[in-house]
């Protein structure tokens, strides 16, 4: 009885443990947002995809161009921008912890 009395206790530490550590990192999650442009007529690039390289991180821009990726953890990254007939731009970001930046691109016609 005593023994499964402490395996109760061990599991109920490693729970708090884990959900404590995901709270922590999910509040400590940055924001990253802008605009996607024609770098000659500063038209609106709406569907190009703006995405952080080596996660599963990234958005695609709106009617207007705009784009919001939200969850980001802190860190460094290679950011980058991609639209049919258009130069991919590669850009790198840094974030600090509930850090929010603004990143307007202008991508050049291939």
């Amino acid at each position: 009885m005593r023994n499964q009395f402490v395996i109760n206790r061990s599991l109920i530490l490693v729970c708090f443990a884990l959900f404590y550590f995901f709270a922590s990192q999910a509040l400590a999650a940055s924001l990253i947002r802008g605009k996607v442009v024609d770098s000659k007529t500063g038209n609106s690039l709406p569907g190009a995809n703006v995405y952080l390289e080596g996660t599963h991180i990234g958005a695609a821009t709106d009617m207007k161009g705009n784009y919001v990726i939200n969850n980001v953890p802190p860190g460094a990254y290679s950011m980058h921008v991609t639209y049919i007939g258009y130069r991919e731009k590669t850009l790198q970001v840094k974030l600090t912890a509930n850090e929010k930046v603004t990143h307007n691109i202008e991508l050049e016609k291939s």
